[in-house]
C-alpha cells in the first residue's frame, strides 16, 4: 500500500469517499476510491478540514430508542447494514437500495478505521500534584488508575499522551478574567476557598489548566477517531466566576466553546452520569441550542445549585439501587437522544455512584457500574456517535477502589471500541 492510500485509510478517505457516495449514489466502489485518491492530493490533510468534512457530509445519526440501550443495539444491525436487493438490476445500472447498502457498509468500515486499535488517552502529570490542606481531594486516584491501566495491559504507554496546560485565553472563554487571575496567582478569599474545597496557590492553576487541556484534546480525538479519553475531567460544578466542590475550571464547557470556535454548527450532547447534578455546566451552556445537557443525579442539591437546570435533569431517590437507577438512566437517555442528534457526546462517567462512595448517596455495585458503561458505550460506538470519556467524581471509602472503578470504565471503552473496529 502506498503512502497516499495509507493516509486515506487512516482518516481522510472515509470522509471524502462518503461525500462522493452521497453526491453520486450510483458510482462504483473502485471509481469512488480512485476519485478520492485524486482529491486527497490537492487537499491539506489537517485536523480542521477533516472535521469540517465529517460534519458536512456524514449521514445524520439514527435516533436511538430504549431498546438500543437495553439490548446493546443488536436488533438494529439489519437497519444499519441493510441486505442488498434481491432484484437483479439492469445491466450497467445500480438500484438505490444497492447504493445505500454500499454507502452504509463503507460508513461502517470508515468508523471502524477511526476506532482504531490505539485509543488515545490524555493525562497531565500536574494531576498528581499534592495539594496542601486538601485532605478530602482524592488526587491519588489519577496516578493509581493510570498505573492500573498500564500494568493490566489495557493501555500501552504510547496510548497515554502527556499534555501541557490550557492557555489563560482559552479558559477565559468560559470563566471571568478576575476569577482566572485569582486562581492563577493564589488570590482566592477564604470564603471562596471554603466553597471550592481546595486551597489557593499556583499549583492549583497548573493542575486545573492541565485537566482542561486533557479534556479539550480528548474531544478532538473523539471527533477524528471515534473515541477519546481524558484520564480525569468532568469538573461540572465550576461556574463563570467561582468554583464549588473541588471543581476549579469547567473543562467540559471550555472544550465545547473551543470546538464551537472551529465548527460553529457542531451539535454536542453532555451526558453526565456522575452522582451529582452538573449545575455549573448546565448554567454555562444554558440557552445554546447546539448543546444538550443531560444529567442523572441524586435529589439532594443545595439551594444555590437547584436553579441551574440542564436540558434534561433526571433525579433519583437517595441510595437508589442498581436496577432502579439503570432503568431510569436507559429510558431517560433514550428520550434525550430521540430529541437531539449529536455530532459528539461528552460523557462524564462518574465513580461516585458506588455504594461505598463517601459523597455519592447512591447504592450501585461495581457490576451495576460495569453494566452502565457497557450499555452506554455500546450504544454510542455502535451507532457511530463520537464519544469523549471523562472520569467525573469518585471518593470511595477505600481510596484505591475509586481508581479501580475509573479503570473499569476505561477498560470497557477500550474493549467495546476494539469490538466495533470490525463493524
Amino acid at each position: 500500500m502506498d503512502d497516499n492510500c495509507r493516509v486515506l485509510d487512516l482518516e481522510i478517505q472515509p470522509v471524502i469517499f462518503r461525500a462522493i457516495a452521497v453526491k453520486h449514489p450510483t458510482i462504483t466502489l473502485d471509481s469512488a476510491k480512485s476519485l478520492a485518491i485524486k482529491l486527497v492530493k490537492v487537499l491539506p490533510a489537517h485536523f480542521e478540514l477533516i472535521q469540517k468534512l465529517q460534519l458536512l457530509e456524514r449521514p445524520k445519526t439514527r435516533k436511538l430508542g430504549r431498546a438500543d440501550f437495553v439490548e446493546h443495539n443488536l436488533q438494529h444491525a439489519a437497519k444499519l447494514h441493510p441486505a442488498p436487493s434481491r432484484e437483479k438490476p439492469k445491466e450497467g445500472s445500480h438500484s438505490p437500495l444497492d447504493a445505500h447498502h454500499r454507502l452504509c457498509a463503507f460508513h461502517g468500515r470508515a468508523f471502524a478505521v477511526r476506532c482504531q486499535e490505539a485509543m488515545r488517552c490524555f493525562y497531565s502529570q500536574e494531576l498528581e500534584r499534592v495539594m496542601p490542606n486538601a485532605h478530602a481531594f482524592p488526587a491519588e486516584k489519577f496516578r493509581a488508575s493510570k498505573d492500573m491501566l498500564l500494568e493490566g495491559g489495557i493501555l500501552s504507554p504510547e496510548e497515554i499522551i502527556e499534555v501541557g496546560s490550557a492557555s489563560v485565553g482559552l479558559i477565559e472563554r468560559v470563566h471571568s478574567p478576575d476569577y482566572v487571575r485569582a486562581i492563577e496567582y493564589g488570590q482566592l478569599g477564604l470564603k471562596e476557598q471554603i466553597l471550592l474545597g481546595l486551597p489557593a496557590g499556583p499549583g492549583l492553576f497548573a493542575r486545573s489548566a492541565g485537566e482542561v487541556e486533557a479534556t479539550r484534546l480528548a474531544c478532538q480525538a473523539a471527533l477524528t477517531e471515534g473515541i477519546g479519553v481524558c484520564l480525569a475531567g468532568g469538573k461540572h460544578h465550576a461556574y463563570r466566576d467561582r468554583g464549588i466542590d473541588q471543581s476549579v475550571f469547567n473543562d467540559v464547557a471550555i472544550a465545547i466553546r473551543d470546538l464551537q470556535s472551529r465548527q460553529p454548527n457542531i451539535r454536542i450532547m453532555v451526558v453526565d452520569t456522575d452522582a451529582h447534578r452538573g449545575s455549573g455546566t448546565a448554567t454555562l451552556l444554558a440557552g445554546d441550542p447546539r448543546v444538550f445537557t443531560y444529567s442523572i443525579h441524586v435529589r439532594h442539591d443545595t439551594p444555590a445549585q437547584a436553579h441551574s437546570a440542564g436540558t434534561l435533569d433526571v433525579e433519583t431517590v437517595r441510595y437508589v439501587e442498581g436496577a432502579m437507577y439503570l432503568n431510569q438512566l436507559f429510558s431517560s437517555l433514550a428520550r434525550a437522544l430521540d430529541a437531539f442528534s449529536p455530532d459528539l457526546v461528552i460523557w462524564i462517567s462518574g465513580a461516585d455512584n458506588h455504594q461505598d462512595d463517601r459523597h455519592g448517596q447512591m447504592y450501585l455495585s461495581a457490576e451495576d457500574l460495569r453494566h452502565r458503561d457497557e450499555v452506554l458505550l455500546g450504544a454510542f460506538i455502535k451507532n457511530r456517535i463520537p464519544v469523549a470519556v471523562l472520569y467525573g467524581g469518585g471518593s470511595n471509602r477505600q481510596p484505591e477502589f475509586t481508581a479501580r472503578l475509573h479503570h473499569n470504565t476505561i477498560a470497557t471503552a477500550k474493549k467495546i471500541a476494539s469490538i466495533h473496529r470490525g463493524l
